[in-house]
């Protein structure tokens, strides 16, 4: 019973993913690129998405947790300061 549970919790999952990436590839038309190009510009997007998030994290760090606590994926009480951590 529990493992067609997971199945279809799998399966939903999937799918949705599946959609996701199907809008992504519809939004910014990669979808007619050949198979090494869509790598190519993902891997080229995934590396400027990933070094934006390392550079505001590293060099705005106030403005990133204001920010993450504002879109509520963070908590205010979880996150220490320096002068508690000084302390």
């Amino acid at each position: 019973m529990i493992i067609f549970y997971m199945k279809k919790m799998f399966n939903f999952l999937m799918n949705w993913l599946s959609y996701w990436y199907f809008q992504y590839e519809l939004i910014t038309c990669i979808y007619m690129f050949e198979p090494w190009e869509k790598k190519l510009l993902n891997g080229i997007i995934v590396m400027i998405i990933s070094l934006v998030a390392y550079s505001s994290y590293m060099y705005l760090p106030h403005y990133t947790l204001s920010l993450l606590t504002e879109l509520k994926i963070l908590e205010m009480d979880s996150i220490r300061t320096e002068s508690q951590l000084i302390d």
